[in-house]
């Protein structure tokens, strides 16, 4: 996929979570304590954290608990505008978590993204986790983590309440259809498979997996270069 479709499909990304953006944390959030149950224990404290898909930023709260020093990268405008307004992010840039990013070398102890945010690659192609994984090993410090929460398969095909905010429907046995029902924009969502992360990251990362019925946790640690 060329330069200029993905920049298409990051401004379909955007478009999507600036419309959601508004009552995302009423709607959507994840409460505090359960924040802290998934990231206390997991993320180092005072580690320098490239937060992929920070959205609202409603995990920088959690993050500065364990002393964190955090960069945030989102492709929705309206998003980052409310993580600014939390006030704990060392610094939030607006870009496309599926091109390059616009991070040093080598100056982040933790890569993270919560919540599903890898669920949107330009047209479900699998070939974007390579090029994750890459940028991942570029700006990862030796000793470094990536953590990951992705959706199942089971996610994919699970049925939502009446009203919920976002409608789903399953198209494959890994992909759904997102549609924001007040807007009524529309954004594909692909659940990867233990397999699909281990191509794209083993080669550069140490893999292990923990699962639950509706997401895959993916935890990683750079391979030493031989």
């Amino acid at each position: 996929m060329g330069a200029s479709l993905i920049r298409s499909w990051a401004l379909k990304t955007s478009a999507f979570f600036d419309a959601v953006a508004e009552n995302y944390d009423r709607d959507l959030g994840r409460s505090l304590d359960e924040v802290r149950s998934r990231l206390d224990g997991v993320i180092p404290r005072g580690s320098h954290v490239l937060d992929l898909g920070i959205g609202t930023g409603r995990e920088l709260v959690v993050l500065d608990e364990l002393n964190c020093i955090v960069t945030g990268l989102d492709s929705s405008e309206r998003m980052l505008e409310q993580a600014k307004e939390r006030g704990r992010a060392k610094s939030l840039i607006l870009g496309d978590i599926w091109a390059p990013w616009a991070v040093d070398d080598k100056t982040h102890d933790v890569v993270m993204a919560l919540h599903g945010t890898l669920a949107h690659p330009p047209n479900g192609a699998e070939y974007h986790l390579e090029a994750l994984a890459n940028e991942c090993a570029r700006v990862l410090r030796p000793d470094g983590m990536v953590y990951f929460e992705v959706p199942t398969a089971e996610a994919m095909a699970a049925s939502f309440h009446e009203g919920y905010p976002i409608a789903i429907t399953p198209v494959s046995d890994r992909t759904a259809q997102c549609v924001d029902t007040r807007s009524g924009i529309k954004l594909l969502a692909v659940s990867w498979s233990e397999a699909a992360w281990t191509r794209a990251f083993e080669p550069l990362f140490w893999l292990s997996f923990a699962a639950s019925t509706y997401e895959l946790c993916v935890i990683a640690s750079p391979r030493e270069p031989e």
